[in-house]
């Protein structure tokens, strides 16, 4: 296993262990070598992504002035935004299994690292949005082919809101008394 999966695994709570259960029940039908992976779910591919955008903008304030243009003033560095599609086919993957890790990883809202088969480090990204256009089924409902669309953020620090704040309250002036 990458090391810097198995270090977010170590890290995280129930919810990673969940998402790693369910991807290696997805890499047991995988038979083709994942492009990338995200977290431990392997993104394996028939041949290459379908498309994958990503775009990066500079925050900027409006200051409205009378009667002249607003002043733009930029406020910092914007966060990467990733769109993957690709397909997901019961020859080289549980559909519905990956499927399942991916809706997991979504819903546990834990940033996971994105890396390339190449071993590049992508980064960490929250996966926020997943659309799943099933392509066909078995005569019992389980999807055996799907279009997939994922959309993630870049995840810049590797600390939790909440020990931002731990971190923040103890290091806080008041906080410091000697």
């Amino acid at each position: 296993m990458n090391p810097a999966i198995a270090a977010f695994l170590q890290s995280a709570g129930w919810q990673a262990q969940a998402i790693q259960g369910l991807a290696l029940l997805s890499n047991q039908r995988m038979s083709k070598r994942p492009i990338a992976w995200l977290g431990n779910v392997p993104l394996a591919l028939t041949s290459t992504l379908t498309g994958m955008d990503s775009r990066i903008e500079t925050p900027v304030a409006d200051h409205p002035l009378i009667n002249h243009q607003p002043h733009i003033e930029v406020t910092g560095r914007g966060l990467r935004q990733l769109n993957f599609r690709f397909l997901l086919h019961h020859s080289f993957a549980d559909v519905q299994i990956t499927l399942d890790a991916l809706e997991a990883m979504r819903a546990a809202g834990l940033a996971q690292p994105l890396i390339w088969a190449n071993g590049r480090q992508e980064g960490r990204f929250l996966l926020l949005s997943l659309s799943v256009n099933t392509l066909k089924m078995t005569t019992t409902g389980s999807p055996t082919m799907a279009s997939v669309t994922a959309g993630l953020k870049q995840y810049p620090n590797g600390q939790t809101l909440a020990q931002l704040e731990q971190n923040a309250r103890q290091n806080a002036p008041a906080q410091k008394r000697s």
